[in-house]
């Protein structure tokens, strides 16, 4: 139990505090490479323990076009609009919007998987939206676009998709052993934000601060390896089941950080927005009677920046 704990702990602080990391990469290099210095080296840690198996995996070119399109929508993509988000809305904030990818998840697995949905999940599902237009509904009273707050929140959510999106892959592809599936697909994001930034006419620019290199450090080794490896390793002890609550509270240290760091203010839809949204995610990660009720996905694959 003790290890459980650690293991939980460790994930959720890692996790929690890379929302709040994100914002040292906005600056002097442009975001499409900021995102790509990122996964190109967290890449590489993945591929290492891949370099020691006994076993060397072989894939096919329809598997890598299914890396490739895994990478474009997880890693390019939604981190684009993540990262993009960061710019107009607070750290935590934008985390509270994405961990909507929970609901998104099961509603994106049985539209495409035509697994039918009961009403545990029908009903996590509107509690979801109900949370989501909560928080908006501040900045829609106040018709306050010029803050750009909208728009921060509306990039998180289109980040959401983009990322259920790759998970729907993820699900289709689950003989593919996470570690290899995310070694690749990081690999063809990070090309993919490269190419993306040298087709904006870019020049290659580097930031040698030291905020930049290590959040740059902090977001590659412990908020990808680290955790993934704590994070795998829950799952073998507790199953997907249990294993996906952490994704509950992750948004919850992302919003401590950004009120002790960032400033940020409450308001009372956005509490209330809170608590429906983390309700709906609980509801949609709750294991149900297999035969009643199927949860596809209640462990995601991505729900950090």
């Amino acid at each position: 139990m003790p290890r459980v704990f650690f293991l939980y702990a460790l994930t959720i602080l890692i996790w929690g505090s890379t929302w709040f990391a994100t914002t040292f990469q906005l600056g002097i290099v442009s975001v499409e490479q900021s995102i790509a210095y990122r996964f190109f080296l967290a890449s590489f840690f993945f591929f290492i323990p891949m370099g020691f198996e006994k076993k060397k995996a072989r894939y096919s070119f329809s598997q890598h076009l299914f890396f490739a399109l895994q990478g474009f929508l997880m890693y390019c993509a939604s981190y684009l609009c993540i990262y993009n988000a960061a710019r107009y809305i607070p750290s935590g904030l934008n985390a509270v919007s994405f961990s909507f990818v929970i609901v998104l998840n099961v509603v994106f697995v049985s539209l495409f998987f035509k697994r039918p949905l009961c009403q545990r999940l029908l009903f996590s599902t509107l509690l979801g939206v109900v949370g989501i237009g909560l928080i908006f509904l501040p900045e829609v009273l106040s018709f306050s676009l010029h803050r750009g707050h909208l728009a921060g929140m509306s990039l998180s959510l289109l980040g959401c998709v983009c990322s259920a999106l790759a998970n729907t892959l993820i699900e289709r592809h689950r003989q593919i052993p996470p570690l290899h599936s995310s070694a690749f697909s990081m690999l063809y994001g990070a090309g993919f934000c490269l190419l993306y930034a040298l087709m904006k006419g870019e020049s290659l620019t580097f930031d040698f601060s030291f905020p930049y290199i290590s959040s740059l450090l902090y977001l590659s080794v412990f908020g990808s390896a680290v955790a993934f490896g704590c994070y795998t390793l829950l799952l073998n002890q507790l199953g997907a089941d249990k294993g996906g609550y952490p994704f509950v509270l992750i948004p919850v240290v992302s919003l401590i950080l950004s009120q002790l760091f960032e400033g940020m203010t409450w308001h009372s839809y956005t509490l209330g927005g809170m608590l429906f949204l983390f309700a709906g995610n609980l509801l949609a990660l709750k294991k149900g009677a297999p035969s009643s009720c199927q949860t596809p996905l209640t462990a995601p694959k991505q729900i950090t920046p």
